[in-house]
């Protein structure tokens, strides 16, 4: 059960990271978009160290989630 929890919380530090390396803008329209109606555009600025950050942290709780099965047998 741990292992499964960690590896979720890795998967989704690195998609996270990885989201947000690729998005620039967000668009918020209404749910039912008519033609004359505007939509608000949020630049999605985020410090150019975070997501690498979130992509290496991602990637060793993934790795430390597949050592957990050997070190609670040998403990």
């Amino acid at each position: 059960m741990w292992r499964a929890l960690f590896l979720a919380v890795g998967v989704f530090m690195m998609l996270l990271g990885a989201e947000a390396l690729a998005v620039e803008t967000v668009d918020f329209r209404p749910f039912l978009h008519k033609a004359n109606e505007t939509y608000k555009t949020i630049p999605y600025d985020v410090e150019p160290w975070l997501p690498w950050s979130l992509i290496c942290g991602g990637a060793m709780v993934c790795i430390y989630s597949f050592t957990l099965p050997t070190r609670f047998k040998n403990s």
